[in-house]
């Protein structure tokens, strides 16, 4: 995977004539590059693999930025992308479970967005951690870092897929706090932004909100109020549309849905589901946080198991689910 990248110069060997030699502006461009690969993979495989990668690319920037004899543009780039892998790294440790780690790395992402003075990268890290706080059923907590998320956003006059993104992430706290009319107003809101399409100042970050993930993060909420009869239509929609290179979404609109489904007591469409998501998991994904979603599904369907078909897809959650 990403790590395998020999002719990177921050994973070679630095000898004693090179430690002098500063980076230019050919490397910088190489780092930044590399975070987006990073990026890229973790959409298509999930973050588990890519914690390791991720802390290699930051323990060599903070070595490079603990000289401190650089010209001041060099230095500002340096740690903004520092800032970059910081925040890629919260979202890796997120995606694996590891929340603590992920907490650390976005407070200190949101540090170095901020001593740059880059409000897009401040808008991305505070979008994240409303997500993960989401995760953790902390409604209000959430809905406070989603509007720091927009403050920051106005600041650069975000582009529409943006404002989408964070009013997303707004509906999302609603429906942990169980506000169902809060929750309609934001997700109305978010289809509006996200309508008017895609601009050429759209951040790479935002690119994964496509419509299939939007329809994805909708049905997770409805899921969240108990709209089940909703939550699964969305979530079928969702899955059935989501791009090969977005794997690791479809896998979590896959469970969402058997999760849906369950509920709805359609166990039929749960079976399907738990189903395709284990083609993906067993084609290489790796994400922690898209398995225990599929545990949860596994445990619900537990009373089901007389079903052939049940216990089927039952022993292939058990041997792929730890």
């Amino acid at each position: 995977m990403a790590a395998a990248q020999p002719g990177l110069p921050w994973l070679t060997t630095v000898t004693p004539d090179q430690e002098s030699a500063g980076p230019g502006r050919q490397e910088l461009e190489l780092l930044r590059q590399s975070a987006l690969n990073l990026d890229a993979i973790d959409q298509r495989y999930g973050g588990d693999q890519l914690v390791a990668t991720a802390r290699a690319h930051l323990m060599w920037i903070g070595q490079l930025l603990e000289r401190d004899t650089y010209p001041d543009g060099i230095a500002r780039d340096l740690r903004g992308i520092a800032g970059q892998f910081t925040i890629s790294l919260g979202w890796f440790c997120y995606d694996a479970d590891q929340q603590g780690s992920a907490r650390m790395h976005y407070a200190d992402g949101l540090s170095a967005a901020l001593s740059v003075n880059d409000n897009p990268l401040a808008t991305r890290v505070l979008s994240n951690m409303a997500l993960q706080s989401v995760h953790l059923d902390k409604g209000r907590e959430a809905l406070k870092f989603a509007r720091l998320a927009q403050v920051c956003a106005d600041e650069w006059a975000a582009p529409p897929r943006v404002i989408a993104l964070l009013a997303v992430r707004e509906a999302q706290a609603f429906a942990v706090l169980g506000d169902e009319p809060a929750f309609q107003r934001a997700i109305r809101r978010a289809w509006t932004a996200f309508d008017l399409d895609v601009t050429d100042r759209d951040p790479h970050w935002a690119a994964f909100l496509n419509p299939a993930e939007m329809k994805t993060l909708e049905g997770a909420g409805r899921l969240t109020l108990g709209q089940y009869a909703h939550a699964v239509r969305l979530l079928a929609e969702a899955a059935e549309s989501q791009p090969l290179e977005y794997s690791r979404n479809r896998v979590m609109a896959l469970g969402n849905l058997a999760h849906a489904a369950v509920k709805a007591d359609d166990i039929d469409r749960a079976v399907e589901a738990v189903a395709g998501s284990l083609d993906l998991v067993e084609s290489g994904l790796s994400s922690t946080r898209a398995k225990r979603r599929l545990a949860e599904v596994r445990d619900g369907l537990t009373p089901y198991r007389a079903s052939g078909q049940v216990r089927e897809v039952t022993e292939r959650l058990i041997a792929n689910i730890a």
